[in-house]
């Protein structure tokens, strides 16, 4: 047997044993001919973005207010250009802690102002491997720069279309494992599995759009596979271990602030902060319909 396929086989263990300890009622879905492993469902309420917002209402996440908004209103109104607008954070002390840290090393971990806020944080993390951390490291420059408005509109359309796309596509169909297997890349919801101690979180790494719109419809579970692209369980009780500690990224003590972010706030407090709750023209119930996109 490869070192891959073992390593495999005892990162699919440890899934299955921490599920049955900690009472997670998850049961292991068998997808027909799946190349990326098995997938399990994971509650949406533990599920969270790269940036530490959780998949509800109110907490600033755009995967999921976008269906509350009026669809009479324009680009500029949405939930989604106001996530792209204002929130920027220059470094990871203003991603996370925005109302201040103690942990003075975070502000010197530059963030890059493009785009990398619809997915994850295009710099290093507690999931970041050690060759991710390397790359960052040599290649650190001013990130300081300013993203064109043209661009924000033209991103913000893409993430909103899509998005719209999906949602109809669950509201009519339902979810349905068979046809996320005839389009892999745009079905599937990829992530990483946090522990501390009795707790899971999962940070969705791909399928945001998805899970967005499954937690706006409201289911409570989502499919989900732990992505090949970092270790798939990150776990607190071995920080020491972590690359971006162990490569001198961050001390011990700022790791820990991040990843405790992912536990204790939903996102709220950041979103209070950078202007991201308050929504003009939102709905308290769904809408399906057309929003107003610009071509």
């Amino acid at each position: 047997m490869t070192p891959a396929r073992t390593i495999g086989k005892y990162y699919a263990r440890l899934v299955r044993q921490m599920f049955s300890v900690f009472g997670f009622e998850l049961r292991r879905l068998e997808p027909p001919r799946s190349h990326m492993g098995r997938l399990f469902e994971m509650p949406i309420g533990h599920c969270l973005t790269g940036y530490g917002f959780a998949y509800k209402r109110n907490v600033g996440n755009p995967f999921v207010e976008f269906v509350f908004d009026d669809p009479r209103i324009e680009l500029e109104l949405t939930s989604f250009y106001r996530y792209a607008r204002n929130y920027n954070p220059k470094n990871a002390a203003e991603a996370f802690y925005p109302n201040g840290t103690d942990h003075v090393r975070l502000t010197s971990v530059l963030i890059d102002p493009g785009f990398s806020k619809f997915r994850v944080p295009n710099l290093p993390l507690f999931w970041a491997r050690s060759q991710q951390v390397t790359a960052y490291q040599r290649g650190q420059r001013d990130f300081n720069s300013q993203v064109s408005m043209d661009a924000i509109v033209s991103n913000t359309n893409k993430h909103l279309r899509r998005s719209l796309r999906i949602l109809s596509n669950l509201k009519d169909q339902g979810f349905k494992l068979e046809t996320c297997e005839k389009k892999i890349t745009d079905a599937f919801v990829c992530g990483v599995l946090l522990k501390r101690g009795s707790e899971l979180r999962f940070v969705v790494t791909s399928g945001q759009h998805r899970v967005g719109a499954m937690a706006a419809l409201g289911y409570s579970k989502v499919p989900v596979l732990l992505t090949p692209e970092y270790p798939p369980i990150v776990d607190r009780e071995f920080a020491e271990h972590w690359p971006i500690v162990s490569c001198g990224f961050y001390t011990r003590e700022a790791a820990l602030a991040c990843f405790d972010r992912f536990f204790d706030d939903d996102g709220s407090t950041v979103a209070e902060a950078y202007g991201l709750i308050t929504v003009n023209g939102a709905r308290e119930t769904p809408q399906f319909g057309k929003a107003t996109t610009k071509d």
